[in-house]
């Protein structure tokens, strides 16, 4: 029941993580258009467009925490595993656990934080555009709630596969 639990969670975040992609990569072909028209009206046209530079700005913030999502899902970041592999396997992977839960705690404080500091932006309107910046800081609390999702999964599957030898995924 356990195992069947989590691979349908293991597949709920592989979903995630593909529209997270997708949605990162649309973000930056809209941010890569829309300083191509910034640089035409600044410099063809001769006058700004004054919501553009503050969009692309939101806009990578958004890119910037979708694709740590999904950089976390495909095991992309970059590691220190020198010492864990220098280690027989099975203080190996009680180090791997470890790391894991430690970022873990990272991510989960600063969904709280990020939370919080989205709410507290609700009253707040971006300077050139009549937006929340409840709306451009969301993603935070969002971003890190995914990468806490995703790094629970990891955990369990480990402590499983720890306890079991079963391989789930």
């Amino acid at each position: 029941m356990l195992k069947r639990i989590l691979v349908l969670l293991c597949n709920l975040d592989s979903f995630l993580s593909k529209c997270s992609e997708r949605l990162s990569s649309s973000i930056l072909f809209s941010m890569v258009m829309i300083i191509i028209l910034q640089v035409y009206f600044r410099y063809i046209q001769k006058s700004s467009v004054p919501w553009t530079e503050e969009l692309a700005r939101y806009m990578m913030v958004w890119m910037t925490l979708l694709a740590a999502y999904c950089g976390l899902v495909e095991h992309r970041h970059v590691g220190m595993d020198a010492l864990a592999r220098s280690l027989p396997e099975k203080y190996s992977k009680i180090i791997n656990i470890l790391a894991k839960l430690t970022i873990f705690l990272f991510v989960t404080f600063a969904a709280g934080a990020g939370w919080q500091f989205a709410v507290g932006s609700s009253n707040h309107c971006a300077s050139t555009m009549d937006v929340s910046m409840f709306w451009v800081v969301v993603i935070i609390p969002v971003g890190f709630t995914l990468m806490a999702f995703d790094l629970s999964i990891k955990i369990a599957i480990d402590l499983i596969h720890m306890r079991t030898k079963t391989k789930i995924n």
